[in-house]
């Protein structure tokens, strides 16, 4: 570690449906690091100033306002020599403000084709979330989820003057153990062998820092069953098919194609092994 005085901070910025998930479970393997999970998320949903009828006047997580999830990031972990974040971007909205200090920022992507059908089955697929509307519209209002992700990546980059390492997950999958090699020597985490595989888990017993209301949503709606459930990075089997946009709904193939730029512009700039 370069400097054993101070812990590696790193975060890792995705969208749902990214894998993202299975990268946290293998910095859970670190005896030394302090993980927390879509803190930022459970305030946009959940929090004190989240605007999602009734929540906005019954929170279901009430401390996590953005200032005290900056704070918690930003705290000192005695005994800790990682501190690692997933989130969301488009959590955050345009406030990047609320980004935590002392972190390297970190961005991990996929095909919106494979992220946006997969949750749009998840929402149509909810009696829960079906009930307030049952749409990508209705339960992302206004959310472009690449376009956070760029707007995050530039404010990384001019603004922080980092040089933001960028993955993208079907680039991983096809070679986990290079690619996780790869991610930790770009950010500074001990990379061991020992993080490829892991025990099998549940939301309720998983130690991370998370929200309460968030973990129950996600249980409910099986967000993160597969990652848990696993145990260890599954390899792609075959490159994924180039889906044909035509077969969509029109809800759908617009969000796409208002994402797709912005994952291209990510994807010309994400790391890529030396196969020499």
């Amino acid at each position: 570690m370069a400097n054993n005085s101070k812990p590696v901070r790193v975060m890792m910025w995705s969208t749902p449906r990214s894998v993202s998930t299975a990268i946290e479970r293998s910095i859970l393997t670190l005896d030394e690091a302090e993980v927390f999970n879509e803190m930022y998320s459970a305030a946009h949903h959940f929090g004190p100033t989240s605007n999602h009828f009734p929540l906005n006047y019954f929170p279901l997580s009430p401390k996590f306002s953005f200032k005290w999830v900056k704070s918690e990031l930003e705290k000192d972990y005695p005994g800790k020599e990682v501190i690692f974040a997933k989130d969301f971007a488009y959590a955050l909205g345009e406030d990047l403000s609320l980004l935590p200090t002392g972190y390297t920022h970190t961005i991990l992507i996929r095909n919106p084709c494979s992220v946006l059908r997969s949750i749009n089955h998840v929402i149509k697929n909810s009696y829960f979330l079906s009930l307030t509307g049952g749409s990508l519209k209705k339960h992302y209002p206004g959310t472009i989820f690449f376009k956070e992700l760029w707007d995050l990546y530039v404010y990384a980059r001019d603004t922080l003057h980092q040089n933001p390492v960028v993955i993208d997950a079907d680039d991983f999958l096809e070679n986990p153990e290079a690619m996780m090699k790869l991610y930790c020597e770009k950010t500074g985490i001990p990379f061991r062998d020992s993080m490829l595989s892991w025990e099998p888990t549940n939301i309720w017993s998983i130690n991370w820092h998370s929200s309460y209301a968030l973990s129950f949503a996600a249980w409910m709606l099986g967000y993160y069953g597969k990652a848990l459930n696993s145990s260890g990075f599954r390899k792609a089997d075959k490159p994924k098919e180039k889906v044909d946009m035509s077969t969509m709904d029109d809800d759908l193939r617009e969000a796409v194609e208002e994402n797709m730029e912005y994952y291209d512009m990510l994807y010309t700039n994400r790391l890529v092994l030396n196969m020499e």
